[in-house]
């Protein structure tokens, strides 16, 4: 259990036996911790497919300069061999 939970424990065993507007106001700050734990949670995750996404980026751009640089390479190998 996060802290986040038992805060959200404590707040409901608070809320009993309290004043209407002490019960409404416990509610509500229940339900916005609730709400932000989930976007957070939501943030996280969109957060880890952005750096997967930029981790699959780059590694296709690495390998396509690498190709570039081998077929150079090959082409230069060439080049030199036919003219020995």
């Amino acid at each position: 259990m996060n802290d986040h939970q038992g805060v959200v424990r404590k707040l409901r065993t608070t809320s009993r036996g309290k004043c209407i507007r002490t019960r409404q106001a416990i509610k509500l700050a229940i339900a916005t911790i609730e709400q932000l734990e989930d976007e957070n949670r939501s943030l996280w995750a969109m957060l880890d497919e952005m750096r997967k996404s930029e981790i699959e980026n780059h590694s296709e751009k690495l390998r396509s300069e690498i190709e570039k640089v081998v077929d150079k390479t090959k082409t230069l190998l060439m080049t030199k061999t036919g003219e020995a």
